[in-house]
């Protein structure tokens, strides 16, 4: 989660066309960045059901940021997405509901696990 400060964007549009959710915010505002770590491996391993979870992924983000009055600056293809809160509780409810949504999350059964280097284990 990242603070700053953006200009105001009255009169023009500063965000991609992808941009969904309320207007969006102005001023101090929190940033959250949201990525699918590894997801060119899983792509690479298994492309019919990293889309299904994609899909799913994509669907559950805006979900829950609709829930916290987000507003989706940014979605980068097939991997996350950038988006913004008016407000540094929003933005950190929205981190802890993403959190626990990921985790109740079904995951296609035919996604390959990723092996976890042994330094991790």
């Amino acid at each position: 989660v990242l603070s700053g400060r953006t200009p105001s964007t009255t009169g023009r549009n500063v965000a991609s066309p992808t941009v969904r959710g309320p207007a969006p915010p102005e001023g101090e505002v929190m940033l959250v960045g949201i990525r699918v770590v590894d997801a060119l491996w899983y792509w690479q391993q298994g492309p019919a059901a990293m889309l299904t979870a994609i899909q799913r992924f994509d669907s559950m983000v805006r979900t829950v940021l609709k829930t916290y009055y987000g507003y989706e600056v940014r979605r980068e293809a097939g991997e996350g997405f950038f988006v913004a809160f008016k407000e540094r509780r929003q933005a950190l409810h929205f981190c802890v509901a993403l959190l626990q949504r990921i985790e109740e999350m079904e995951w296609p059964p035919d996604l390959p696990a990723r092996p976890i280097p042994p330094t991790q284990a």
